[in-house]
């Protein structure tokens, strides 16, 4: 359903949020039906109706947990100018590292936010190594929708990772100036990069 919220044009706040206000809605409706159903035996009703308000929510966030980071901006604001950047004038750039499974989920995410706003630049860098062979799985991954590379001064962003990939920095007039690690890469975050 998110996927669906978004491809409508919602935000990804609310598209995040509105399948878990739905499950609530319909938990609400289902306990009044079956207390209705059972009022003639006053604790039973309070049973299953409670059973039946919160089964819903219960099942939906078994199946997509809300994380801290999920609805949050967080990250953190950064001042970084260097040859890197001024390559990519404005948009996000993403570091990833070899082998990285979290670097690899981050890429379908990204390419949402391509298709939502086509315009946005995405530069997909690759840090920790100077093997070639590194870009091919993300390369293949991407298809072609953003570019993805070896990045040449990773020492400058080796702070800002902090060891966690990816990382997501913003970049306005060839400037840094925003990061966020993988774990604080919201909903929140995406809608403010998006509206950029």
């Amino acid at each position: 359903m998110e996927n669906y919220l978004l491809d409508s044009g919602f935000s990804h706040v609310w598209s995040k949020l509105i399948p878990y206000l739905l499950t609530v809605i319909f938990g609400l409706i289902l306990a009044i039906i079956v207390y209705r159903r059972f009022k003639g035996n006053k604790k039973l009703a309070i049973v299953l109706s409670l059973f039946f308000l919160i089964v819903p929510f219960i099942g939906y966030f078994a199946v997509n947990p809300i994380y801290e980071g999920d609805f949050g901006i967080n990250g953190k604001a950064i001042s970084i100018r260097n040859a890197q950047t001024k390559k990519l004038k404005n948009g996000i750039l993403v570091l990833a590292i070899p082998g990285c499974p979290y670097c690899m989920q981050s890429i379908s995410t990204l390419k949402v936010m391509k298709n939502r706003k086509p315009e946005m630049n995405i530069d997909f860098s690759i840090i920790g190594t100077t093997d070639s062979s590194a870009v091919e799985p993300y390369s293949k991954e991407i298809n072609g929708q953003f570019d993805v590379k070896l990045i040449e001064n990773e020492s400058v962003y080796t702070s800002i990772t902090g060891s966690s990939f990816p990382t997501f920095i913003l970049i306005e007039n060839g400037m840094a100036i925003h990061s966020w690690t993988n774990n604080e890469f919201g909903a929140g975050a995406k809608d403010k990069i998006e509206g950029r």
